[in-house]
């Protein structure tokens, strides 16, 4: 696993090299959108919030959009962040602000690549990248498609089940000694849980996440600003901590503080990429499914916008505060840190019970999309009728996340994360193109295409 670790992971998937070239590329997507992300930045607020809901057989864009925002909130919105800081220090949010920023047209443009080449059976609309591979390249990219859906399928096992699942056992560590007897019990009740609301699809699960998402996110939301308001003497001080160590010049001095800022950029992109999910092409598969034809896929930037910089900045400002004031110290990534980070503000015991609770609704938000992307990568490969097989296989992969040391899971979803990243961006890269074309306000509408 050292291997992988060192020199997949370090050197090349998610090297420095791979890193400046996402970028580069993210930036070609923006400017050949003409910064959607900033034209169309109230247009997306408008058409998640403000459209008129209808009845469908497919899910509503507002069930859709916190369906996708749910599948990128995770754990990495809290213990995620304070990873990010350990390891790259406080500049790497500014890098993960900047890759935010530039992957917001990337998320919209794989939106709106998912509507234009979707097709309808049964019904109910299917779409994501798997189809506009085939589709829009002219049937050349089968084959890319079936990598693309391979990894999906392996990335929805290990970082959208297994790391996710662990993380729920884990947080329950903050309130009491976690044994192996209560690991299985978890284990076994999450897996049942699990497989029975995958039985709904898509549309169930776009109805758990209208509810639980808004409700969580806004909890935590208000929490981390009350830590903020406690510390708002340091708060000048960590935003400018958080500009100064991103750029810092000092790094032209030596190899070791030069290594130090390219571990800060490296770091910052990475996670940002990691959080919001920006290249995956995991938003179109969802948004796909739904049954409007006015839908564009603007919501892509609202989906970036409070995934990293409202969650992610809330997160790392309360942080960063709260270490500056002198509460905390960033010994290591346990919920215990986040813990003692609301405990300057609350008893220690509801901040505990908080974060446990935190980290369990995070968690299972994003089980539950990822489940639905592994069901549709697997029905295009195989076909409806053995997506039952693949629910069992989730559902078991939700029992070993419970009582299994994850460490190495998290190293190899990594790498198939690469694996749905390459074939996404480049199928993306010929069809914005071919197809793609923008005019003053928004994305050209859906093209439906049926068989």
């Amino acid at each position: 696993m050292s291997f992988l670790e060192n020199v997949i992971n370090g050197k090349i998937l998610w090297g420095t090299p791979m890193l400046c070239c996402i970028m580069l590329v993210f930036i070609f997507f923006t400017i050949k959108t003409k910064f959607i992300q900033i034209r169309g930045f109230f247009d997306s607020f408008k058409d998640i919030f403000f459209n008129k809901a209808k009845k469908s057989s497919g899910v509503s864009e507002i069930e859709a959009f916190f369906t996708s925002l749910g599948g990128s909130i995770g754990t990495g919105n809290i213990t995620g962040v304070l990873v990010a800081i350990l390891n790259g220090g406080p500049g790497s949010i500014f890098w993960m602000w900047f890759s935010a920023f530039f992957g917001m047209a990337v998320k919209v443009c794989e939106i709106n690549a998912g509507l234009q080449y979707r097709v309808k059976y049964n019904g109910v609309y299917h779409g994501g990248p798997m189809y506009y591979m085939e589709r829009g390249l002219n049937g050349k990219g089968k084959m890319l498609s079936k990598v693309f859906c391979a990894a999906t399928v392996l990335v929805s096992f290990g970082m959208g089940n297994i790391v996710q699942t662990n993380a729920v056992v884990a947080s329950t560590e903050t309130l009491f000694e976690v044994n192996m007897f209560f690991r299985v019990a978890a284990g076994l009740f999450l897996s049942i849980l699990i497989y029975r609301l995958l039985r709904g699809g898509i549309k169930q699960t776009g109805k758990i996440s209208a509810k639980l998402v808004p409700v969580m996110s806004i909890i935590y939301m208000l929490l981390c600003i009350c830590v903020i308001l406690r510390c708002y003497n340091c708060f000048s001080d960590v935003v400018k901590s958080i500009f100064l160590s991103a750029f810092d010049v000092r790094s032209i001095n030596g190899a070791v503080t030069g290594l130090s800022l390219k571990k800060v950029i490296s770091t910052g992109v990475s996670k940002g990429i990691f959080s919001n999910e920006a290249g995956l092409g995991t938003a179109a598969i969802v948004h796909s499914g739904v049954d409007d034809k006015k839908q564009s896929g603007l919501a892509g930037i609202t989906e970036v916008f409070f995934d990293t910089f409202v969650i992610c900045s809330l997160t790392a400002f309360a942080l960063l505060s709260c270490e500056k004031a002198g509460f905390i110290a960033f010994s290591s990534a346990s919920p215990m840190v986040i813990a003692r980070m609301f405990s300057c503000v609350f008893p220690e015991i509801l901040s505990r019970i908080f974060v446990c609770a935190s980290l369990i609704f995070f968690a299972f938000s994003s089980v539950l999309p990822w489940g639905c992307y592994g069901t549709a990568a697997f029905e295009y490969m195989f076909s409806s009728q053995y997506c039952g097989v693949y629910r069992t296989l989730f559902a078991l992969c939700a029992f070993f996340g419970a009582v299994l040391n994850v460490r190495d899971v998290w190293i190899i979803s990594d790498t198939f994360n690469a694996l749905m990243f390459i074939p996404n961006i480049f199928a993306l890269l010929i069809i914005i193109n071919k197809k793609m074309y923008f005019d003053d306000k928004k994305i050209i509408k859906s093209v439906e295409l049926s068989f």
